[in-house]
């Protein structure tokens, strides 16, 4: 009973990461823009181009908005950012890490205006923390002074806990998409309804390895 119960061994190793800031991976929350269509424009809203439009040059419309049409380059480093009108990190429910209500289109601009395109910096948005633990038990039993065998449990993830994160399911949970873009009296709003502000998905599973080893 000594020779089985006793000797044996135990390593583990554990990994706790706090959440890295979102903006460093995701500096624009992927923002999409869906044309707007109306009975007067059913292939999507109309903007005139360049912007700002002028009678001179302003000949060119498109219903798309994205880094090229607003920009007229398409090596913008932070991208079209989305409006901020409040603070992404108040008021949210348990799970939740931003406020999807806070983004809304920015306001292109016209022949009478500038445009107004959110601020490259947001407040500091945490992702999901990151933890991991793996254990392993081990023991070798004596066969002869010169023979052994040594018996080994190892688990990766051995309590079986699956981490939360963004974008694990694509960008369906961490995307921003809006039906046309602000004006001065109304603001577009995010409309995937799958991007709240918590993770969709968690990834992480158990995997266990038994083995065996002969000493001779």
């Amino acid at each position: 009973m000594g020779q089985l119960v006793n000797g044996w061994q135990l390593t583990t190793y554990t990994t706790y990461e706090d959440g890295s800031p979102y903006q460093a991976t995701n500096q624009n929350m992927n923002v999409q823009y869906n044309p707007q269509k109306t009975p007067q424009h059913p292939d999507g809203q109309v903007f005139t181009m360049p912007m700002p439009a002028n009678t001179v040059e302003g000949t060119n419309q498109t219903t798309a908005m994205n880094w090229t049409t607003w920009f007229g380059t398409d090596q913008s480093q932070q991208g079209l950012q989305p409006v901020l009108v409040c603070d992404p990190r108040k008021g949210l429910a348990k799970g939740q890490y931003f406020n999807p209500n806070c983004f809304v289109a920015p306001l292109p601009p016209t022949a009478n205006s500038v445009g107004q395109m959110g601020q490259v910096i947001w407040p500091y948005i945490r992702t999901p923390h990151y933890f991991n633990s793996d254990l392993a038990v081990f023991k070798a039993f004596r066969i002869t002074d010169a023979q052994r065998v040594e018996v080994r449990i190892s688990a990766t993830n051995w309590l079986n806990h699956p981490n939360a994160a963004f974008g694990i399911n694509g960008t369906a949970d961490n995307q921003l998409r809006f039906t046309g873009v602000s004006d001065g009296s109304t603001l577009v709003h995010n409309d995937n309804a799958e991007t709240t502000g918590t993770p969709s998905a968690k990834l992480g599973y158990r995997w266990m390895q038994f083995a065996a080893k002969y000493y001779f």
